[in-house]
C-alpha cells in the first residue's frame, strides 16, 4: 500500500481547505491521503511501447467526478492561487485509451474507472 501525495480533508473542493492543507506536515497526515494497494503488476506493452499497470485506489472522502475527470483537492500554491489537478474518468478500462497507442503522442500518467464511491481502478503507463 502507498499514499498518493494528495491530501484528501474534509471538503477537498473549499479554497479554505487548500489553506489548510499548505499547513499540514503531509508525512504525518498519511491517513488524510488516497492509498492505493501497489502490487509489482507492471508489464510491458509492445502497444503502448512502456511500462502498463493496474491497481486499486481509494480515497478516504468520496471525490468528485465532473465531465468524466476525476478532480483532486485544491492546492494552495506557493504563490497562493488555488490550482486542481484532475485524471479522465472512463467506464471501461479493458482496452489502452488511445493517444497512449501513438507512438509519438503518448503521455505518462493514469487513469481511472470508478467502481464505489470511494473506490476506483487505476491504469497507468510510463
Amino acid at each position: 500500500m502507498a499514499g498518493d501525495g494528495a491530501l484528501w480533508l474534509p471538503e477537498p473542493y473549499s479554497k479554505e481547505t487548500a489553506k489548510k492543507a499548505r499547513s499540514i506536515n503531509r508525512i504525518v497526515a498519511f491517513a488524510a491521503h488516497g492509498i492505493f494497494l501497489a502490487p509489482d503488476n507492471r508489464v510491458i506493452s509492445r502497444q503502448v511501447g512502456g511500462w502498463v499497470w493496474k491497481d486499486y485506489f481509494f480515497m478516504p472522502v468520496v471525490p468528485r467526478v465532473d465531465q468524466r475527470r476525476l478532480l483532486w483537492p485544491l492546492v494552495e500554491r506557493e504563490d497562493l492561487s488555488p490550482h486542481q489537478q484532475s485524471r479522465r474518468v472512463f467506464d471501461s478500462l479493458e482496452r489502452y485509451p488511445w493517444e497512449w497507442t501513438q507512438p509519438l503522442a503518448r503521455e505518462e500518467g493514469c487513469v481511472f474507472r470508478r467502481l464505489e464511491a470511494q473506490w476506483f481502478l487505476r491504469l497507468c503507463v510510463s
